[in-house]
């Protein structure tokens, strides 16, 4: 039989040794999730405040995203928009 003091003993090494694992994946967890929302939400924030500069009246205001999705064509037709107004304004 094993002699409870050194039963105890392992078993709480390998307690220890869980909750450190499991410390380190809930920390890469939230490095990851920080990461990825903050570059996702990235162009949104860049569109929404293109939006504000075209709104209070600087129609210069272009942007410039390479996401590689939907967004990279809502810039594209905010950059048109604004091309085109600028060019009906000047007439």
């Amino acid at each position: 039989m094993i002699p409870d003091s050194i039963f105890y003993a392992v078993a709480v090494r390998n307690l220890l040794i869980l909750l450190g694992v499991y410390a380190v994946i809930a920390v890469m967890a939230v490095i990851c999730s920080v990461y990825f929302s903050r570059r996702f939400t990235k162009p949104v924030t860049q569109i929404s405040n293109a939006m504000k500069e075209f709104e209070s009246g600087d129609f210069s205001s272009t942007l410039q995203l390479q996401t590689n999705t939907e967004l990279d064509t809502i810039g594209n037709a905010f950059n048109n928009m604004v091309k085109i107004l600028n060019s009906s304004c000047r007439r």
